[in-house]
């Protein structure tokens, strides 16, 4: 299953590379390109994390499987991901990525950040109803900072009472 995740993504990953040289810098921001591969969307805003270290943006990630949300359980829909990539020195958002069969309807909470300069820290703090896989923003979120701590990354939102 993680190998479709990642033919989605690395599909998806072409149509970037094929379409950034028509679009501004400001255009790039704004896109939300999408490829489908089977079953699964890829979605994203913004560029990969290697390309910002290209540039010289030091950033870090912070991922959420879907297998892990209660929603995406009660859905049968397990297969997937949100991806943040943010600036490490002030936690800016600057990218997200999402791979799963509902990407395209996830994608616009990120690109809000995003286009609001928040930090990833926006996502702990926003509400989100219960069961819904944008709650999976919040633990994208947690990742990051605990790769940021440099503790050991929670893959896996916490149990009831192990907060």
């Amino acid at each position: 299953m993680r190998l479709q995740i990642r033919l989605a993504f690395l599909t998806a990953l072409l149509g970037v590379a094929m379409a950034a040289p028509m679009a501004t810098a400001q255009d790039k921001l704004r896109m939300g390109l999408s490829s489908v591969s089977g079953l699964h969307t890829a979605v994203w805003t913004a560029e990969t994390k290697g390309l910002f270290r290209k540039q010289g943006i030091d950033v870090e990630v912070g991922r959420a499987y879907f297998e892990y949300s209660p929603r995406a359980q009660i859905m049968g829909s397990t297969e997937g991901l949100i991806k943040l990539v943010f600036r490490r020195a002030d936690r800016r958002l600057l990218g997200v990525h999402i791979v799963g069969e509902i990407a395209g309807e996830l994608i616009h909470v990120g690109q809000a950040a995003i286009g609001s300069h928040e930090q990833i820290d926006t996502f702990i703090h926003r509400t989100f109803n219960i069961p819904t896989f944008c709650e999976t923003y919040k633990y994208a979120a947690y990742d990051g900072l605990q790769r940021l701590s440099g503790r050991q990354t929670a893959i896996r939102p916490p149990e009831l009472g192990d907060e």
